[in-house]
């Protein structure tokens, strides 16, 4: 959370980068409260949701610094 806060106010960010940032955020949060609710309810000791779990965690991240990384 604070090294969020620290992003979103440095001078030097793109325009527009605080809202895709709080964006991502918000994908990550809810694929993660997902994945701990199935993980606990349905898939308790599966090492193959575990791992794509894990994936689905990281697209959001993932997607914006690939979409960032194409509009530099």
């Amino acid at each position: 959370m604070g090294l969020s806060l620290f992003a979103t106010r440095q001078p030097v960010v793109p325009r527009g980068y605080g809202g895709t940032h709080l964006r991502v955020i918000g994908a990550w949060a809810v694929a993660y409260v997902l994945t701990l609710v199935l993980g606990f309810t349905v898939f308790p000791d599966s090492v193959a949701f575990a791992a794509v779990a894990a994936l689905a965690c990281a697209l959001p991240a993932a997607a914006a610094a690939w979409r960032e990384g194409r509009s530099v």
